[in-house]
């Protein structure tokens, strides 16, 4: 035909998402879609974007060209969209959607939906896996305010940091990294759980002789949220209510290298918690910005010292 013929390893990943992807489906590399989110609002006519998570694809079509592992984003058409944001809202009249992230048919259940990848493995956690029955979430906020005062290249630290807590997510069956600093999970136990371990693991990491885990804050907090849905440019879950606001406070107040956890009211909290989680309770502190003061509780395992 003497048109341009391409070869190389981008050619083999891009038969590969065409063989993994269903009919009607479009997917892309998250490091493609990295080049290319800057036209979401422009020329590509602002795509509903949905975190498929990390699979193992073959690079090619024949099978001694190997595999590779590899972040997947969906795109799906405006017009085509799944309203996530509205058909996820506790239905209260004080829920008040934002307006940037209207679909098209808010009151409509259709739109595109597919099933996962035919990929030859899925190693993480999706959009889709992101808590969302009954409107509860157990958030997570991992603060690092810390390692930027005290450290040098601290954006180096905290990049190195931000993808060794994927990595451990990822040996987890719960849990969903939201962004680079929060977390998703079903239950106050999950969370707190992943906070310890992560903790043991930061143990064994140090930068210049200074431990980690001892400039890190980690915060959480069990609530209703009032809707998710996928975000605009990362498709990554993203929710709305006080209890993010409350898991961020809760996560710049607390301890150096604790794993902390904040209720409203003192109750609620220990009958609830994995036998093997040992809570203290620390006091009742009143954040800023929000008008319920909470009960905060220092979590460690119940082997475990102060």
């Amino acid at each position: 035909t003497g048109r341009k013929m391409y070869s190389g390893e981008a050619v083999g990943i891009a038969k590969s998402l065409e063989s993994v992807a269903h009919g009607g489906q479009i997917l892309v590399t998250s490091s493609t879609w990295l080049l290319a989110e800057f036209f979401a609002e422009t020329s590509l006519n602002e795509p509903q974007v949905i975190d498929l998570g990390t699979h193992v694809i073959k690079k090619g079509n024949a099978t001694n060209e190997g595999v590779i592992s590899q972040r997947l984003i969906q795109l799906v058409p405006k017009a085509l969209s799944y309203d996530y944001l509205t058909l996820r809202s506790l239905r209260d009249p004080e829920v008040e959607i934002p307006t940037n992230y209207q679909l098209a048919r808010p009151t409509e259940s259709s739109g595109r939906q597919f099933h996962p990848p035919k990929s030859l493995k899925s190693t993480s956690s999706s959009f889709h896996e992101a808590p969302f029955a009954n409107n509860e979430v157990t958030i997570v906020f991992i603060n690092m305010e810390e390692i930027e005062n005290q450290l040098d290249h601290s954006k180096t630290v905290i990049a190195s940091l931000v993808q060794l807590i994927g990595q451990c997510l990822d040996r987890f069956d719960f849990g969903y990294q939201c962004q680079n600093e929060m977390l998703a999970f079903h239950t106050p136990s999950e969370a707190i759980t992943f906070g310890l371990h992560l903790m043991d693991v930061l143990k064994e990491r140090d930068h210049d002789g200074t431990y980690l885990g001892s400039l890190i804050r980690y915060g959480c907090v069990h609530d209703k949220f009032l809707t998710m849905g996928p975000h605009k440019t990362t498709g990554r879950a993203d929710y709305y209510g006080k209890v993010v606001k409350r898991a961020s406070r809760i996560a710049s107040i607390a301890e150096l290298g604790s794993v902390s956890y904040g209720v409203v009211g003192k109750d609620e909290l220990l009958h609830n918690l994995d036998r093997n989680i040992r809570a203290e309770f620390v006091g009742m502190r009143g954040l800023k910005g929000l008008q319920d003061e909470m009960a905060l509780y220092e979590c460690m395992k119940r082997t475990q010292s102060r």
